[in-house]
């Protein structure tokens, strides 16, 4: 088997080391380290990368506006932040340029390979401090009694926490595209939120998906 092109950027001695420690042991990985913006934009263009592992605050300026020109470029990329905290607006606005992964910096190995795991697979993978940010800023808002969904948009909501894409469940459900994009905007519309991220508190919030199932 292939080994599997990873990029890592982290500035950061002790992180970085002990990044590098856990994936020697994880998996079959190639691993390529950057320490520099030039080097990590350079290498995405001259390797065929197939997942980044980087610091959240790696590239700095116009961080946002760089990982939205990094998955319009290469949207099949996929991208495992760690970060040393983060608030419930940046997770959002990380959501909302397509990346659905963020561990803490403080995540044991076993976090890590789930993560990564997670990430090749297309799935949403947030480590539990994490989650539970999301969990107590959208309690209120996601759960009022006007936030019921039918049994056909519930499917989709589980469908989607696993990752799928609406192409996939379209295909899954035996229904058409456009379909699916009207029980997503349903969904979205019904429940108050704009993010996967608010979708997956949803769905731990009531007992859709299982936290065991999630692996947080």
């Amino acid at each position: 088997m292939e080994p599997i092109n990873i990029l890592f950027a982290d500035n950061q001695f002790l992180t970085r080391e002990g990044v590098l420690s856990s994936l020697k042991k994880a998996g079959n990985f190639k691993i390529i380290t950057v320490e520099t913006k030039e080097e990590f934009l350079k290498q995405l263009q001259v390797s065929a990368i197939e997942l980044v592992i980087m610091d959240n605050t790696f590239i700095s300026v116009n961080n946002f506006y760089t990982f939205s020109e990094i998955k319009r470029l290469k949207p099949d990329l996929k991208i495992l932040l760690l970060t040393n905290g983060m608030s419930h607006t940046e997770i959002t606005d990380y959501s909302n340029v397509g990346i659905y992964n963020i561990i803490a910096k403080t995540s044991n190995r076993d976090v890590l390979v789930k993560a990564i795991d997670h990430a090749l697979k297309g799935k949403i993978y947030y480590s539990d401090d994490l989650l539970e940010l999301l969990l107590l800023h959208n309690n209120k808002k996601m759960f009022s009694k006007n936030s019921v969904l039918t049994p056909t948009e519930l499917g989709v909501v589980k469908e989607i926490t696993q990752g799928l894409s609406t192409r996939e469940i379209s295909v899954k459900k035996q229904v058409s595209y456009h379909t699916v994009v009207s029980h997503k905007k349903n969904i979205f519309r019904k429940l108050n939120i704009n993010t996967s991220s608010e979708l997956i508190v949803y769905a731990l919030k009531s007992g859709l998906i299982e936290a065991a199932d999630y692996a947080i």
